[in-house]
Protein backbone atom coordinates (compact mmCIF):
# COMPACT_ATOMS: atom_id res chain seq x y z
CA UNK A 1 0.00 0.00 0.00
CA UNK A 2 2.82 2.47 0.79
CA UNK A 3 4.64 1.55 -2.27
CA UNK A 4 1.08 2.56 -4.03
CA UNK A 5 0.88 6.08 -2.13
CA UNK A 6 4.52 6.82 -3.54
CA UNK A 7 4.10 5.72 -6.87
CA UNK A 8 0.38 7.99 -6.94
CA UNK A 9 1.95 11.10 -5.38
CA UNK A 10 4.83 10.95 -8.10
CA UNK A 11 2.71 10.96 -10.44
CA UNK A 12 0.41 13.99 -8.77
CA UNK A 13 4.26 15.76 -9.18
CA UNK A 14 4.90 15.24 -12.55
CA UNK A 15 1.81 16.00 -13.80
CA UNK A 16 1.46 19.40 -11.93
CA UNK A 17 4.66 20.23 -13.19
CA UNK A 18 3.68 19.33 -16.90
CA UNK A 19 0.38 21.55 -15.89
CA UNK A 20 -2.11 18.28 -16.88
CA UNK A 21 -4.94 18.78 -15.27
CA UNK A 22 -8.79 16.41 -16.15
CA UNK A 23 -11.58 18.38 -17.42
CA UNK A 24 -14.08 18.08 -17.14
CA UNK A 25 -12.79 16.86 -13.14
CA UNK A 26 -15.94 14.31 -13.40
CA UNK A 27 -19.05 13.67 -15.37
CA UNK A 28 -22.33 12.75 -13.64
CA UNK A 29 -25.70 11.30 -15.86
CA UNK A 30 -28.92 11.95 -14.14
CA UNK A 31 -31.79 11.15 -15.50
CA UNK A 32 -35.05 9.14 -14.78
CA UNK A 33 -35.38 5.36 -14.23
CA UNK A 34 -35.30 3.66 -17.81
CA UNK A 35 -33.76 6.44 -19.75
CA UNK A 36 -30.49 4.75 -20.25
CA UNK A 37 -28.22 6.16 -17.89
CA UNK A 38 -25.98 3.15 -17.74
CA UNK A 39 -25.70 2.60 -21.19
CA UNK A 40 -24.24 6.16 -21.71
CA UNK A 41 -21.87 5.95 -18.73
CA UNK A 42 -20.29 2.75 -20.21
CA UNK A 43 -19.93 4.06 -23.99
CA UNK A 44 -18.09 7.12 -22.22
CA UNK A 45 -15.98 5.34 -20.37
CA UNK A 46 -14.76 2.64 -22.78
CA UNK A 47 -13.76 6.14 -25.22
CA UNK A 48 -12.40 8.08 -22.56
CA UNK A 49 -10.91 5.52 -20.41
CA UNK A 50 -13.45 6.35 -17.49
CA UNK A 51 -14.48 4.39 -14.36
CA UNK A 52 -17.92 4.61 -13.18
CA UNK A 53 -19.70 5.24 -9.58
CA UNK A 54 -22.62 3.79 -8.71
CA UNK A 55 -24.71 6.30 -6.70
CA UNK A 56 -27.71 4.43 -6.35
CA UNK A 57 -29.08 4.10 -3.15
CA UNK A 58 -30.43 0.10 -3.36
CA UNK A 59 -27.73 -1.13 -5.65
CA UNK A 60 -25.24 -0.81 -3.02
CA UNK A 61 -26.59 -3.92 -1.42
CA UNK A 62 -26.15 -7.29 -2.30
CA UNK A 63 -28.88 -9.06 -3.83
CA UNK A 64 -31.79 -8.26 -5.45
CA UNK A 65 -29.93 -7.91 -9.01
CA UNK A 66 -32.87 -7.46 -11.18
CA UNK A 67 -35.59 -5.28 -8.93
CA UNK A 68 -32.50 -2.86 -8.56
CA UNK A 69 -31.84 -3.16 -11.81
CA UNK A 70 -27.48 -3.85 -11.55
CA UNK A 71 -25.81 -3.88 -14.86
CA UNK A 72 -24.85 -7.18 -15.80
CA UNK A 73 -21.18 -9.01 -15.38
CA UNK A 74 -21.13 -8.63 -19.24
CA UNK A 75 -22.03 -4.98 -18.72
CA UNK A 76 -19.09 -4.32 -15.62
CA UNK A 77 -16.86 -6.71 -18.13
CA UNK A 78 -16.95 -3.60 -20.80
CA UNK A 79 -16.06 -0.98 -18.13
CA UNK A 80 -14.69 -0.79 -14.24
CA UNK A 81 -18.13 0.06 -12.01
CA UNK A 82 -17.83 0.83 -8.28
CA UNK A 83 -20.36 0.75 -5.36
CA UNK A 84 -22.27 -1.92 -6.40
CA UNK A 85 -23.20 -4.94 -4.07
CA UNK A 86 -20.64 -4.61 -1.78
CA UNK A 87 -22.85 -3.99 1.37
CA UNK A 88 -24.64 -7.11 3.31
CA UNK A 89 -28.66 -6.74 2.77
CA UNK A 90 -28.97 -6.87 6.47
CA UNK A 91 -26.97 -4.00 7.32
CA UNK A 92 -29.31 -1.21 8.36
CA UNK A 93 -27.13 1.60 8.78
CA UNK A 94 -25.44 2.45 5.54
CA UNK A 95 -25.93 6.11 5.38
CA UNK A 96 -25.43 8.76 2.35
CA UNK A 97 -22.21 10.08 4.64
CA UNK A 98 -20.91 6.66 4.32
CA UNK A 99 -21.09 7.19 0.89
CA UNK A 100 -20.54 10.50 0.56
CA UNK A 101 -16.75 9.58 2.37
CA UNK A 102 -16.41 6.29 0.07
CA UNK A 103 -17.05 7.65 -3.43
CA UNK A 104 -14.82 10.70 -2.90
CA UNK A 105 -12.28 8.53 -1.73
CA UNK A 106 -12.44 6.82 -5.10
CA UNK A 107 -12.96 9.59 -6.98
CA UNK A 108 -9.67 11.23 -5.43
CA UNK A 109 -7.61 8.18 -6.68
CA UNK A 110 -9.29 7.78 -9.94
CA UNK A 111 -8.13 11.17 -10.74
CA UNK A 112 -4.75 10.83 -8.62
CA UNK A 113 -5.15 13.44 -5.69
CA UNK A 114 -4.67 11.93 -2.60
CA UNK A 115 -6.96 14.37 -0.71
CA UNK A 116 -9.19 11.20 1.04
CA UNK A 117 -7.62 8.20 2.07
CA UNK A 118 -10.05 4.93 2.90
CA UNK A 119 -8.91 1.90 4.75
CA UNK A 120 -11.84 0.50 3.02
CA UNK A 121 -11.32 -3.29 1.30
CA UNK A 122 -13.61 -2.97 -1.49
CA UNK A 123 -11.90 0.66 -2.59
CA UNK A 124 -8.62 -0.28 -2.17
CA UNK A 125 -8.49 -3.35 -4.04
CA UNK A 126 -8.50 -1.23 -7.18
CA UNK A 127 -6.09 1.24 -6.44
CA UNK A 128 -2.91 -0.28 -7.57
CA UNK A 129 -4.78 -0.64 -11.29
CA UNK A 130 -6.11 2.80 -10.55
CA UNK A 131 -2.94 4.82 -9.98
CA UNK A 132 -0.99 3.94 -13.63
CA UNK A 133 -3.30 6.09 -15.51
CA UNK A 134 -5.52 9.31 -14.80
CA UNK A 135 -9.08 8.03 -15.20
CA UNK A 136 -12.36 10.35 -15.58
CA UNK A 137 -14.84 9.21 -12.90
CA UNK A 138 -18.66 8.97 -14.44
CA UNK A 139 -21.18 9.43 -11.59
CA UNK A 140 -24.57 7.27 -12.89
CA UNK A 141 -27.66 7.23 -10.64
CA UNK A 142 -31.10 8.12 -9.75
CA UNK A 143 -30.92 8.51 -5.78
CA UNK A 144 -31.07 12.30 -5.54
CA UNK A 145 -29.47 13.19 -2.47
CA UNK A 146 -26.42 10.24 -2.88
CA UNK A 147 -25.58 12.81 -5.95
CA UNK A 148 -26.24 15.64 -4.47
CA UNK A 149 -23.36 14.51 -1.64
CA UNK A 150 -20.86 14.66 -4.17
CA UNK A 151 -21.66 17.38 -5.81
CA UNK A 152 -21.95 19.86 -2.99
CA UNK A 153 -20.88 20.13 0.44
CA UNK A 154 -24.63 20.24 2.19
CA UNK A 155 -23.95 17.09 4.50
CA UNK A 156 -23.62 18.44 8.04
CA UNK A 157 -21.64 14.92 9.61
CA UNK A 158 -21.82 14.98 13.23
CA UNK A 159 -19.28 11.79 13.60
CA UNK A 160 -15.91 13.89 14.57
CA UNK A 161 -17.38 17.50 15.06
CA UNK A 162 -18.17 16.83 18.61
CA UNK A 163 -14.53 16.19 19.35
CA UNK A 164 -12.98 18.61 17.03
CA UNK A 165 -15.31 21.31 18.60
CA UNK A 166 -14.99 20.79 21.92
CA UNK A 167 -18.56 21.68 22.92
CA UNK A 168 -20.53 18.37 22.35
CA UNK A 169 -22.86 17.30 25.49
CA UNK A 170 -23.43 14.16 26.37
CA UNK A 171 -26.22 12.55 23.72
CA UNK A 172 -29.44 11.36 24.36
CA UNK A 173 -30.12 8.25 22.59
CA UNK A 174 -32.50 8.80 19.82
CA UNK A 175 -35.11 6.12 20.85
CA UNK A 176 -35.15 8.45 24.13
CA UNK A 177 -35.87 11.45 22.12
CA UNK A 178 -38.41 9.39 19.96
CA UNK A 179 -40.13 8.76 22.93
CA UNK A 180 -41.14 12.56 24.02
CA UNK A 181 -44.26 14.19 22.50
CA UNK A 182 -44.13 16.85 19.57
CA UNK A 183 -44.04 19.82 21.67
CA UNK A 184 -41.74 18.94 24.39
CA UNK A 185 -39.57 17.86 21.70
CA UNK A 186 -40.14 21.45 20.00
CA UNK A 187 -39.94 23.44 23.87
CA UNK A 188 -35.88 21.45 23.67
CA UNK A 189 -34.99 22.44 20.24
CA UNK A 190 -36.48 26.22 21.18
CA UNK A 191 -33.79 26.52 23.96
CA UNK A 192 -31.24 24.94 21.91
CA UNK A 193 -31.69 26.76 18.34
CA UNK A 194 -34.65 28.82 18.49
CA UNK A 195 -33.93 29.40 14.51
CA UNK A 196 -34.58 26.18 13.58
CA UNK A 197 -37.79 25.58 16.03
CA UNK A 198 -39.00 28.36 13.79
CA UNK A 199 -38.96 26.02 10.64
CA UNK A 200 -41.13 23.66 12.38
CA UNK A 201 -44.85 23.03 13.83
CA UNK A 202 -44.72 21.86 17.35
CA UNK A 203 -48.09 19.83 15.98
CA UNK A 204 -46.94 18.65 12.23
CA UNK A 205 -49.92 16.31 11.57
CA UNK A 206 -47.96 14.95 8.32
CA UNK A 207 -46.75 11.38 9.24
CA UNK A 208 -44.15 8.93 7.68
CA UNK A 209 -43.09 5.73 8.62
CA UNK A 210 -40.01 5.44 10.37
CA UNK A 211 -36.63 4.21 8.23
CA UNK A 212 -33.54 5.07 7.93
CA UNK A 213 -32.78 8.34 8.53
CA UNK A 214 -29.15 9.04 8.35
CA UNK A 215 -26.77 12.18 9.69
CA UNK A 216 -26.51 13.41 6.30
CA UNK A 217 -30.19 12.45 4.68
CA UNK A 218 -32.23 14.79 7.51
CA UNK A 219 -29.74 17.53 7.00
CA UNK A 220 -30.64 17.54 2.88
CA UNK A 221 -34.40 18.11 3.98
CA UNK A 222 -33.45 21.50 5.07
CA UNK A 223 -31.33 22.70 2.13
CA UNK A 224 -33.30 20.42 -0.10
CA UNK A 225 -37.27 20.31 0.71
CA UNK A 226 -37.87 17.95 -2.11
CA UNK A 227 -36.13 15.64 -0.35
CA UNK A 228 -38.75 14.81 1.47
CA UNK A 229 -41.16 13.52 -1.13
CA UNK A 230 -38.38 10.79 -1.46
CA UNK A 231 -39.17 9.64 1.80
CA UNK A 232 -42.42 9.54 0.93
CA UNK A 233 -42.20 7.45 -2.28
CA UNK A 234 -40.50 5.02 -0.01
CA UNK A 235 -42.68 4.58 2.57
CA UNK A 236 -44.21 1.12 3.16
CA UNK A 237 -47.52 0.71 2.97
CA UNK A 238 -49.66 -2.11 5.24
CA UNK A 239 -46.47 -3.72 6.46
CA UNK A 240 -48.23 -4.72 9.78
CA UNK A 241 -47.02 -8.14 9.39
CA UNK A 242 -43.73 -6.74 9.39
CA UNK A 243 -43.05 -4.38 12.22
CA UNK A 244 -45.07 -2.56 14.96
CA UNK A 245 -46.82 0.38 12.71
CA UNK A 246 -43.81 3.13 13.83
CA UNK A 247 -44.92 6.28 12.40
CA UNK A 248 -43.94 10.17 13.67
CA UNK A 249 -44.93 13.36 12.62
CA UNK A 250 -42.40 15.23 10.14
CA UNK A 251 -41.92 17.77 12.71
CA UNK A 252 -41.47 15.41 15.36
CA UNK A 253 -38.49 13.41 13.21
CA UNK A 254 -36.85 16.66 12.36
CA UNK A 255 -37.17 17.67 15.84
CA UNK A 256 -34.91 14.83 16.79
CA UNK A 257 -32.75 15.13 14.38
CA UNK A 258 -31.32 19.26 15.42
CA UNK A 259 -31.25 18.23 19.05
CA UNK A 260 -28.89 15.49 18.32
CA UNK A 261 -26.48 17.59 15.65
CA UNK A 262 -26.66 20.51 18.65
CA UNK A 263 -25.74 17.53 21.30
CA UNK A 264 -23.04 16.11 19.41
CA UNK A 265 -21.41 19.49 18.09
CA UNK A 266 -22.48 22.12 20.27
CA UNK A 267 -23.53 24.35 17.89
CA UNK A 268 -27.26 24.64 16.15
CA UNK A 269 -28.19 22.69 13.65
CA UNK A 270 -29.74 26.46 11.51
CA UNK A 271 -25.92 28.09 12.19
CA UNK A 272 -23.99 24.75 10.51
CA UNK A 273 -26.46 24.93 7.38
CA UNK A 274 -26.09 28.82 7.31
CA UNK A 275 -22.57 28.46 7.42
CA UNK A 276 -22.88 25.71 4.35
CA UNK A 277 -25.18 27.59 2.56
CA UNK A 278 -22.55 30.67 2.92
CA UNK A 279 -20.00 29.38 0.59
CA UNK A 280 -19.80 31.64 -2.79
CA UNK A 281 -23.77 32.74 -2.23
CA UNK A 282 -24.81 29.15 -2.32
CA UNK A 283 -24.21 25.13 -1.62
CA UNK A 284 -20.35 25.02 -1.78
CA UNK A 285 -19.59 23.02 -5.14
CA UNK A 286 -16.55 20.54 -4.88
CA UNK A 287 -15.57 20.18 -8.31
CA UNK A 288 -15.03 22.73 -10.45
CA UNK A 289 -16.52 22.61 -14.10
CA UNK A 290 -18.19 18.96 -14.00
CA UNK A 291 -20.25 18.04 -17.11
CA UNK A 292 -23.78 16.73 -16.41
CA UNK A 293 -25.69 15.17 -18.91
CA UNK A 294 -29.62 15.01 -18.23
CA UNK A 295 -31.46 12.23 -20.59
CA UNK A 296 -34.82 12.75 -20.63
CA UNK A 297 -38.07 11.95 -22.72
CA UNK A 298 -41.43 12.12 -23.31
CA UNK A 299 -43.02 10.63 -20.80
CA UNK A 300 -45.89 8.31 -22.69
CA UNK A 301 -43.03 7.03 -24.53
CA UNK A 302 -40.80 6.25 -21.20
CA UNK A 303 -43.98 5.13 -19.44
CA UNK A 304 -44.10 2.15 -22.20
CA UNK A 305 -40.59 1.58 -21.64
CA UNK A 306 -40.67 1.31 -18.30
CA UNK A 307 -43.66 -1.24 -18.74
CA UNK A 308 -41.52 -3.33 -21.20
CA UNK A 309 -38.93 -3.29 -18.44
CA UNK A 310 -40.80 -5.08 -15.74
CA UNK A 311 -41.78 -7.38 -18.44
CA UNK A 312 -38.00 -8.02 -18.85
CA UNK A 313 -37.78 -8.26 -15.18
CA UNK A 314 -40.91 -11.28 -15.06
CA UNK A 315 -39.24 -12.74 -18.10
CA UNK A 316 -35.78 -12.85 -15.77
CA UNK A 317 -36.96 -14.58 -12.56
CA UNK A 318 -38.15 -11.31 -10.78
CA UNK A 319 -40.66 -13.90 -8.62
CA UNK A 320 -38.32 -15.80 -7.84
CA UNK A 321 -35.58 -13.53 -6.92
CA UNK A 322 -38.19 -11.32 -4.63
CA UNK A 323 -39.09 -15.02 -3.05
CA UNK A 324 -35.69 -16.12 -2.23
CA UNK A 325 -35.11 -12.65 -0.78
CA UNK A 326 -38.24 -12.76 1.48
CA UNK A 327 -37.73 -15.77 2.78
CA UNK A 328 -33.96 -14.80 3.98
CA UNK A 329 -35.00 -11.98 5.26
CA UNK A 330 -38.04 -13.71 7.44
CA UNK A 331 -36.02 -16.08 8.60
CA UNK A 332 -32.80 -14.17 9.72
CA UNK A 333 -35.28 -11.69 11.15
CA UNK A 334 -37.24 -13.88 13.03
CA UNK A 335 -34.08 -15.39 15.06
CA UNK A 336 -32.74 -11.80 15.95
CA UNK A 337 -36.20 -11.16 16.93
CA UNK A 338 -35.53 -7.73 14.92
CA UNK A 339 -38.21 -7.67 11.63
CA UNK A 340 -38.00 -4.68 10.38
CA UNK A 341 -39.26 -4.06 6.84
CA UNK A 342 -38.21 -0.44 6.60
CA UNK A 343 -34.26 -0.06 6.29
CA UNK A 344 -31.90 -1.27 4.03
CA UNK A 345 -32.21 -2.37 0.84
CA UNK A 346 -36.08 -3.56 2.03
CA UNK A 347 -37.15 -0.51 1.13
CA UNK A 348 -36.52 -1.31 -2.88
CA UNK A 349 -39.45 -0.66 -4.99
CA UNK A 350 -40.31 -4.04 -5.56
CA UNK A 351 -41.23 -5.49 -2.21
CA UNK A 352 -44.04 -3.05 -0.89
CA UNK A 353 -45.52 -3.95 -4.11
CA UNK A 354 -45.32 -8.04 -3.84
CA UNK A 355 -45.83 -7.76 -0.11
CA UNK A 356 -49.54 -9.62 -0.38
CA UNK A 357 -48.70 -11.70 -2.58
CA UNK A 358 -44.76 -12.72 -0.86
CA UNK A 359 -46.70 -12.90 3.07
CA UNK A 360 -49.72 -15.27 1.61
CA UNK A 361 -50.58 -18.20 3.59
CA UNK A 362 -50.45 -22.02 2.96
CA UNK A 363 -53.78 -21.70 2.77
CA UNK A 364 -54.51 -19.13 0.11
CA UNK A 365 -56.31 -20.47 -2.90
CA UNK A 366 -53.99 -20.52 -6.42
CA UNK A 367 -56.61 -18.33 -7.58
CA UNK A 368 -56.06 -15.44 -5.11
CA UNK A 369 -52.48 -15.20 -5.27
CA UNK A 370 -52.82 -15.15 -8.94
CA UNK A 371 -54.64 -12.06 -8.05
CA UNK A 372 -52.23 -11.43 -5.59
CA UNK A 373 -49.57 -11.41 -8.49
CA UNK A 374 -51.23 -9.35 -10.96
CA UNK A 375 -51.83 -6.63 -8.67
CA UNK A 376 -48.21 -6.59 -7.55
CA UNK A 377 -47.24 -6.65 -11.20
CA UNK A 378 -49.44 -3.40 -12.01
CA UNK A 379 -48.49 -1.56 -8.42
CA UNK A 380 -45.00 -1.99 -9.51
CA UNK A 381 -45.12 -0.69 -12.54
CA UNK A 382 -47.34 1.94 -11.22
CA UNK A 383 -44.52 3.12 -8.58
CA UNK A 384 -41.84 3.07 -11.58
CA UNK A 385 -43.59 5.81 -13.32
CA UNK A 386 -44.28 7.51 -10.38
CA UNK A 387 -40.88 7.45 -9.32
CA UNK A 388 -39.68 8.32 -12.74
CA UNK A 389 -41.64 11.56 -12.67
CA UNK A 390 -40.14 12.38 -9.26
CA UNK A 391 -36.77 12.00 -10.74
CA UNK A 392 -37.23 14.78 -13.07
CA UNK A 393 -38.85 16.75 -10.93
CA UNK A 394 -35.89 16.50 -9.02
CA UNK A 395 -33.52 17.58 -11.89
CA UNK A 396 -35.84 20.80 -12.37
CA UNK A 397 -35.93 21.72 -8.65
CA UNK A 398 -32.40 21.34 -8.04
CA UNK A 399 -30.27 21.82 -11.12
CA UNK A 400 -32.19 23.86 -13.50
CA UNK A 401 -34.07 25.86 -10.53
CA UNK A 402 -31.94 26.43 -8.21
CA UNK A 403 -31.05 29.82 -6.89
CA UNK A 404 -27.55 30.46 -6.02
CA UNK A 405 -24.51 30.42 -8.45
CA UNK A 406 -22.41 27.22 -7.57
CA UNK A 407 -24.69 25.74 -10.38
CA UNK A 408 -22.69 23.32 -13.58
CA UNK A 409 -24.25 23.95 -16.42
CA UNK A 410 -26.88 21.02 -17.50
CA UNK A 411 -26.21 19.11 -20.98
CA UNK A 412 -29.83 17.81 -22.06
CA UNK A 413 -30.28 14.79 -23.93
CA UNK A 414 -33.22 13.35 -25.67
CA UNK A 415 -33.85 9.51 -25.69
CA UNK A 416 -37.45 9.44 -26.87
CA UNK A 417 -36.61 7.64 -29.79
CA UNK A 418 -34.48 4.62 -28.98
CA UNK A 419 -33.90 3.59 -32.15
CA UNK A 420 -31.58 6.73 -32.91
CA UNK A 421 -29.82 6.47 -29.67
CA UNK A 422 -26.59 7.02 -31.54
CA UNK A 423 -27.20 10.30 -33.62
CA UNK A 424 -29.31 11.99 -30.42
CA UNK A 425 -27.77 10.87 -27.12
CA UNK A 426 -24.14 9.16 -27.85
CA UNK A 427 -22.60 11.59 -30.35
CA UNK A 428 -24.01 14.53 -28.95
CA UNK A 429 -22.40 13.78 -25.78
CA UNK A 430 -19.23 12.37 -27.37
CA UNK A 431 -18.92 16.11 -28.44
CA UNK A 432 -19.41 18.01 -25.70
CA UNK A 433 -16.96 15.60 -23.64
CA UNK A 434 -14.51 16.37 -26.51
CA UNK A 435 -14.64 20.21 -26.76
CA UNK A 436 -14.42 20.40 -22.85
CA UNK A 437 -11.43 18.30 -22.71
CA UNK A 438 -9.63 20.67 -25.33
CA UNK A 439 -10.91 23.78 -23.66
CA UNK A 440 -13.18 24.73 -26.49
CA UNK A 441 -17.15 25.53 -26.28
CA UNK A 442 -19.33 23.07 -27.29
CA UNK A 443 -21.44 23.09 -29.99
CA UNK A 444 -24.16 22.32 -27.76
CA UNK A 445 -25.32 24.89 -25.43
CA UNK A 446 -26.48 23.84 -21.17
CA UNK A 447 -30.04 24.12 -20.05
CA UNK A 448 -30.97 27.61 -19.67
CA UNK A 449 -31.05 27.77 -15.34
CA UNK A 450 -34.82 29.43 -14.68
CA UNK A 451 -33.51 31.22 -11.44
CA UNK A 452 -36.90 31.10 -9.21
CA UNK A 453 -38.16 33.20 -6.47
CA UNK A 454 -39.84 30.44 -4.35
CA UNK A 455 -42.49 30.63 -1.80
CA UNK A 456 -40.64 30.22 1.79
CA UNK A 457 -42.37 26.85 2.56
CA UNK A 458 -40.87 27.55 5.74
CA UNK A 459 -42.33 30.54 7.27
CA UNK A 460 -44.65 30.95 10.25
CA UNK A 461 -47.51 32.74 10.33
CA UNK A 462 -49.92 33.41 13.15
CA UNK A 463 -53.82 34.03 12.08
CA UNK A 464 -54.90 36.03 15.24
CA UNK A 465 -58.68 35.87 13.90
CA UNK A 466 -58.51 32.32 13.77
CA UNK A 467 -56.03 31.37 16.65
CA UNK A 468 -54.08 29.39 14.20
CA UNK A 469 -49.87 28.98 12.78
CA UNK A 470 -49.58 28.75 9.33
CA UNK A 471 -46.63 27.15 7.76
CA UNK A 472 -45.42 28.77 4.81
CA UNK A 473 -45.96 31.61 2.60
CA UNK A 474 -48.41 29.76 0.03
CA UNK A 475 -50.36 28.14 2.52
CA UNK A 476 -50.54 31.51 4.23
CA UNK A 477 -51.76 33.03 1.13
CA UNK A 478 -54.61 30.16 0.61
CA UNK A 479 -55.78 30.57 4.36
CA UNK A 480 -56.16 34.25 3.54
CA UNK A 481 -58.88 33.36 1.17
CA UNK A 482 -60.35 30.50 2.89
CA UNK A 483 -64.01 30.96 3.78
CA UNK A 484 -63.35 30.18 7.52
CA UNK A 485 -60.63 33.25 7.90
CA UNK A 486 -63.18 35.42 5.72
CA UNK A 487 -65.61 34.47 8.30
CA UNK A 488 -64.06 35.10 10.98
CA UNK A 489 -62.91 38.71 9.27
CA UNK A 490 -66.25 39.33 8.83
CA UNK A 491 -67.71 38.81 12.80
CA UNK A 492 -64.72 40.71 13.76
CA UNK A 493 -65.90 43.33 11.64
CA UNK A 494 -68.97 43.26 13.20
CA UNK A 495 -67.57 43.07 16.88
CA UNK A 496 -65.40 45.84 16.95
CA UNK A 497 -67.00 48.37 14.40
CA UNK A 498 -64.35 48.39 11.89
CA UNK A 499 -64.70 48.93 8.23
CA UNK A 500 -61.41 47.18 7.95
CA UNK A 501 -58.69 45.21 9.97
CA UNK A 502 -54.72 45.45 10.19
CA UNK A 503 -52.72 43.06 7.48
CA UNK A 504 -51.71 40.36 9.63
CA UNK A 505 -48.05 39.62 9.39
CA UNK A 506 -45.19 36.67 9.12
CA UNK A 507 -44.49 35.54 13.16
CA UNK A 508 -41.07 33.60 12.34
CA UNK A 509 -39.32 33.31 9.17
CA UNK A 510 -36.74 30.84 8.14
CA UNK A 511 -32.97 32.07 7.59
CA UNK A 512 -32.72 34.45 4.35
CA UNK A 513 -29.29 32.81 3.99
CA UNK A 514 -30.92 29.32 3.68
CA UNK A 515 -33.97 30.28 1.65
CA UNK A 516 -34.53 32.89 -0.71
CA UNK A 517 -37.79 34.42 -0.27
CA UNK A 518 -40.62 35.18 -2.59
CA UNK A 519 -39.97 38.72 -2.85
CA UNK A 520 -43.06 38.98 -5.68
CA UNK A 521 -45.53 37.74 -3.28
CA UNK A 522 -48.75 39.89 -2.39
CA UNK A 523 -50.01 39.79 0.47
CA UNK A 524 -53.81 41.01 0.16
CA UNK A 525 -55.74 43.07 2.58
CA UNK A 526 -58.75 41.23 4.05
CA UNK A 527 -61.13 43.81 1.79
CA UNK A 528 -59.86 42.89 -0.96
CA UNK A 529 -59.39 38.99 -0.57
CA UNK A 530 -63.21 39.35 0.13
CA UNK A 531 -64.08 40.93 -3.51
CA UNK A 532 -62.20 38.24 -4.99
CA UNK A 533 -63.72 35.75 -3.59
CA UNK A 534 -67.03 37.41 -4.37
CA UNK A 535 -65.90 38.06 -7.75
CA UNK A 536 -65.20 34.49 -7.74
CA UNK A 537 -68.84 33.55 -6.69
CA UNK A 538 -70.12 35.63 -9.21
CA UNK A 539 -68.60 33.59 -12.25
Amino acid sequence: FREVIVMAAANVVMHRALGKAIIPPLVVILGATGTGKSKLAIEIGKRLQGEIISADSMQVYEGLDIITNKVTVEEQAQCRHHMISFVDPLVSNYTVVDFRNQALSLISFLQHKLRVITSDVSLMQHIEDMHRQEKLPIIVGGTNYYIESILWNILVDTKDSGTERGQGLPPVPRADLEKLGGPELHKQLVEVDPDMAAMLHPHDARKIASRSYSLGMLALIWSAPCVVRRFLVLTLADSSSFLGQHVMPLGHLMSVRSLQVYQQTGVPHSRILEEQKGHDGGDDLRFSEPCIFWLHSNMDALDERLDKRVDKMLSSGLIDELKDFHKRFNEKKIQDNSQDYQHGIFQSIGLKEFHEYLTAGGDVSEEVRERQKKKGIEALKQAARRYARKQNKWVCNRFLKRPGRSVPPVYGLDVTDVSRWEQTVLSPAMDILNCLQKGEQPPVDPIRIEWENPRNKRSHHMCELCQKVIIGDLEWTAHLRSKNHLHHVRKSRQTLGLTSLPQQSVLTKASPSTLVPDSDMVCLEPEALEKQDSDRQGL
